[in-house]
């Protein structure tokens, strides 16, 4: 069977020169004001909504409730204005966090349960393209460079010793369930399989994950640091025991078993 990929539209990518060109001073001339009405104690009050903040009209009423509540927001809108007029305009930038919740408890997760801990390292929210490339033997074509620059991963599990990639994991939590995400999620689990890389999606619910949800991701990393064989020198293979007494235990074996 064929394999089928999705053409993703390329991103127009300006230099800040060309970003000023095309826009001017677009957005210093954009001003917008909205009034509406609303209705607070049988009186019609007038509500200014501008760009960014919300001002609060003075209402005068009885009740304690509401002049509270309207304290509170003006104070908010008050402290919202002296940071947007303090703000840097060539800088508008805020902190964002860097994992959602779900994210942060599974990455903690993995470092609790994983194996060989100690020779791994779990980097979330790493960039496409810093893990794969563009083999540019085949193409320069710079529309294949654009699939992989606005596109990131979970989480990336590699050798603590040479900073090898081991695997790729994703978290299918809310962030995964829209149609344009699960058409990105093919895209990367089919270039990233294209390069040798597995991955591994945890589509458990984070409150009822547990170690057997980690398994086969143990594996993989079992299968990199599995030694060679003592007699042939061939590379063993992670494997457990079926039955009897040491039922489930793990072990390494020689996949040359009858030969060797």
């Amino acid at each position: 069977m064929m394999n089928t990929f999705i053409d993703i539209e390329p991103i127009d990518i300006l230099s800040e020169k060309e970003y000023e060109k095309e826009t001017g001073n677009l957005l210093d001339n954009i001003e917008q004001s909205i009034i509406v009405t609303e209705t607070v104690d049988g009186k019609h009050v007038e509500v200014t909504k501008g760009t960014g903040v919300i001002d609060v009209a003075n209402i005068v009423t009885k009740n304690s409730f509401i002049n509270k509540v309207q304290d509170t927001q003006k104070e908010k809108i008050r402290q919202e204005k002296i940071r947007l007029d303090n703000a840097n305009i060539e800088f508008p930038y805020i902190k964002n966090t860097l994992m959602t919740d779900a994210e942060i408890q599974l990455f903690n997760f993995m470092r609790n349960n994983l194996c060989h801990i100690e020779k791994i390292l779990i980097f979330p929210k790493v960039r496409l393209a810093d893990i794969i490339q563009v083999d540019t033997k085949v193409t320069v074509d710079k529309k294949y460079l654009w699939k992989i620059t606005n596109k990131h991963v979970d989480y990336v599990i590699c050798r603590a010793d040479n900073m090898q990639v081991i695997c790729v994991v994703e978290l299918d939590d809310y962030t995964h369930e829209t149609a344009e995400a699960k058409e990105r999620d093919i895209f990367v689990m089919q270039a990233l399989r294209e390069t040798g890389i597995k991955t591994f999606r945890i589509r458990s619910k984070i409150k009822v994950v547990d170690r057997s949800d980690l398994e086969l991701i143990d594996e993989e990393i079992n299968t990199e640091f599995a030694p060679n064989c003592p007699y042939c020198g061939i590379k063993m293979i992670p494997r457990k025991c079926a039955s009897g007494k040491n039922r489930g235990h793990r072990f390494y074996g020689c996949p040359n078993i009858i030969d060797c």
